[in-house]
């Protein structure tokens, strides 16, 4: 006796797409256009500046996370916490412990955004 899973397997045509195929065959272009048409409201206008704070921790395995944010202008913009995660991802916090950084979100003319500021640690002990 066949298994039902084992014929359905044999029938299935050969050709359809896994999704990992699926996601590999998409193309930057529309991804970024995607992106674009799903979250663009959120995102900041060009040439803008918004002052706040970033406190984040780093564990003693190297992890890290954001604790709180105080860029409260700034709405939810995937662009946004894409920019803060590299910001708390950079070389200069290795040591473990608790840092605030203090500064400002910046984006250009083509609205590329980035973290312009300074990070100290605080004392937690």
């Amino acid at each position: 006796m066949v298994k039902w899973w084992r014929s359905a397997l044999q029938d299935t045509p050969r050709n359809i797409m896994n999704t990992k195929d699926t996601y590999e065959s998409m193309e930057v272009g529309s991804h970024i256009q995607v992106m674009q048409d799903t979250f663009g409201h959120l995102r900041t206008k060009p040439d803008e500046r918004h002052q706040g704070f970033v406190i984040f921790a780093v564990g003693e395995g190297g992890e890290r996370i954001v604790l709180k944010d105080g860029f409260d202008d700034v709405d939810g913009s995937p662009w946004f916490h894409s920019e803060m995660q590299e910001l708390i991802w950079n070389d200069l916090y290795t040591s473990p412990g608790v840092y605030k950084f203090v500064g400002f979100y910046e984006t250009d003319s083509e609205n590329n955004g980035k973290f312009v500021g300074q990070a100290t640690e605080i004392d937690i002990s």
